[in-house]
């Protein structure tokens, strides 16, 4: 689901929501530590809370960002390699195998013909 996300959105707006939700979950937490120990205001640990996730988390996010968009290309390089062949850049027996199957299903579900020509 995180995949769909950053396609849909991209590094930098995924990066910004990632960013604000850091800097909430530690103002929370801030609150939280103040609200247990029961201490006075809250204005540094409030601009900590707020500038420490500001100033790390874009940069972490980035990184982990790309590296899944890598992993992402990754992944789809090795399914066109899975299913053909790179010298002649037809389907392998497998892929047109499995394909031939599920039309033959998708014929038998929904009715209609069928016809498989070389």
């Amino acid at each position: 689901m995180f995949r769909i996300i950053l396609r849909r959105y991209g590094i930098v707006i995924v990066t910004i929501g990632l960013t604000l939700i850091s800097i909430l979950l530690s103002l929370g937490i801030s609150w939280g530590i103040n609200a247990f120990l029961q201490v006075g205001p809250l204005r540094e640990p409030v601009v900590i809370a707020i500038i420490a996730p500001l100033l790390i988390a874009p940069i972490m996010n980035v990184q982990i960002l790309r590296l899944i968009i890598q992993l992402d290309e990754a992944e789809q390089r090795l399914q066109v390699l899975s299913h053909t062949d790179e010298l002649t850049q037809t389907y392998k027996r497998r892929y047109l195998m499995q394909y031939i199957d599920q039309e033959f299903k998708r014929v038998q579900r929904y009715g209609g013909n069928f016809l498989l020509q070389f």
